[in-house]
């Protein structure tokens, strides 16, 4: 039997959580970030944290959402 996963060392991350909210899948988001699904299923689960460059695309990406509500 596989060892359980540990717990995420970080909470999950707001803005996506956001934009899924918003109906944004995370292959769509992977692919407007120009990053792997499995990295931003990571992100967003908290497992690890986007590089800051990420970081500022996905708050331009939750405030054009926003505005658009």
């Amino acid at each position: 039997m596989p060892a359980p996963l540990s717990p995420p060392p970080y909470a999950p991350h707001d803005g996506i959580a956001a934009l899924r909210q918003e109906g944004w899948s995370l292959p769509l988001l992977a692919e407007r970030l120009g990053a792997s699904v499995r990295t931003v299923s990571r992100w967003a689960a908290g497992y690890t944290r986007p590089l800051p460059v990420y970081e500022k695309e996905i708050a331009t990406l939750v405030a054009q959402t926003g505005e658009g509500t």
